[in-house]
């Protein structure tokens, strides 16, 4: 309760963000309320925000059969997509923490929303964004097309360049 009030309360940006990491980091259904009321509150700071994305998905995949996680699970994806709603201006350390915390809960639409992020002028964020999709799947061509966008050498870009490859050859 004393960290949700921090993380609610109108506190300095930087005790928020912690009291975010650190109800994630107990991982507690009880802390999915107030992590889901600063991800729906637009004046929540990024710093905080990125954090409060992170929290939900350590709470939601640690919690996964309680219903409160699909709650969770919902607000990461809502929180990418509109992250991804600022092209090229979003902020690095939400998207970052976002792909993670989707990647742990895999919500309904989550391979959707991580290839909205394939084609970031960010390495780190297309590898991430990548990463746990299953080349085996069957994506909709539209969702190959992006993967095939990469022509780069760089090491960041390889696994991306990779499962690239693999879905070319699984058809």
């Amino acid at each position: 309760p004393k960290l949700a009030a921090l993380l609610t309360g109108s506190g300095a940006s930087g005790v928020r963000t912690m009291a975010a990491f650190a109800i994630g980091e107990i991982e507690s259904i009880n802390g999915a309320e107030a992590i889901l009321k600063a991800l729906k509150d637009g004046s929540t700071a990024e710093s905080t925000r990125a954090r409060a994305v992170e929290a939900a998905g350590k709470i939601a995949a640690a919690n996964a059969k309680d219903p409160r996680s699909k709650e969770l699970g919902n607000a990461i994806i809502s929180t990418l997509e509109s992250e991804h709603a600022k092209a090229h201006k979003f902020d690095h350390e939400t998207v970052l923490l976002g792909l993670t915390a989707l990647l742990r809960v895999r919500p309904d639409g989550a391979d959707v929303t991580a290839a909205k992020f394939l084609t970031s002028p960010d390495a780190r964020v297309r590898a991430d964004a990548g990463f746990g999709f299953d080349p085996q799947a069957g994506w909709p061509s539209h969702l190959v097309r992006l993967c095939e966008r990469c022509e780069s050498d760089r090491v960041a870009d390889r696994p991306f360049a990779l499962r690239s490859e693999a879905l070319d050859r699984s058809g």
